[in-house]
């Protein structure tokens, strides 16, 4: 399995009855990918570097400290060159909407996926939406919830240990995009990270990085 795999294509397209178009960008579209989700992009080099502080340096650095500030999606570069190694093993940027022109906003898809440093997978951007079933503001269950889920988070999370267990990957991050997401992670098996620089963000009710073991 791939991480173009991973997707469940027919899961998504089950849910409709016309049809849906479904997109993916990899790594040779890695400047379509920053372009579309810069700030994606943009945590994985913020969590490899995280990671690489905590697990091997057992210090706080300064170093990357512009780039933060700077908002570049290809932080991920400057990463590399510090710790002298590959920080995305893969990638893959899914796009999927439903083929209906009469809709005001067709998309039912997101999902950034990538294989990275040290041996995580990371989710990032993902979302199973019914463009058919908008929710009211005062029904929403979060900050970005808009339309009504497709429920196909477990069955993307199931696929992805299946390819971890088959790559021997250790674990699986993912950033909670608002203090409100925190609990549903948590229910599929994930934890806040505990770090200073998340005990920060969680201070700031910014994103919050959360890992759980795959084993």
């Amino acid at each position: 399995m791939n991480l173009q795999k991973i997707y469940p294509v027919e899961d998504v397209r089950s849910k409709f009855d016309c049809g849906v178009d479904i997109k993916f960008y990899g790594m040779a579209n890695i400047s379509d990918i920053a372009k579309q989700e810069p700030e994606c992009l943009r945590q994985i080099g913020e969590n490899a570097w995280i990671h690489y502080m905590v697990a091997v340096t057992k210090i706080k650095s300064k170093k990357l400290c512009s780039y933060f500030d700077e908002d570049d999606p290809f932080l991920y570069r400057q990463v590399e060159k510090l710790i002298k190694q590959k920080v995305i093993q893969d990638i893959v940027l899914v796009q999927a909407s439903v083929a209906d022109d009469t809709l005001e906003r067709s998309v039912c898809g997101k999902l950034l996926l990538a294989r990275t440093y040290p041996n995580n997978i990371h989710i990032s951007g993902v979302e199973f939406s019914n463009p058919y079933e908008p929710v009211s503001e005062d029904e929403r269950c979060y900050l970005f919830h808009r339309y009504r889920s497709l429920g196909l988070f477990s069955t993307l999370l199931d696929n992805v240990l299946m390819y971890c267990k088959e790559n021997k990957i250790s674990k699986i991050t993912l950033s909670a995009a608002s203090p409100d997401q925190v609990k549903y992670f948590e229910s599929h098996g994930f934890s806040i990270e505990k770090t200073d620089f998340v005990n920060y963000q969680v201070a700031c009710g910014l994103r919050m990085p959360m890992e759980r073991d795959c084993t």
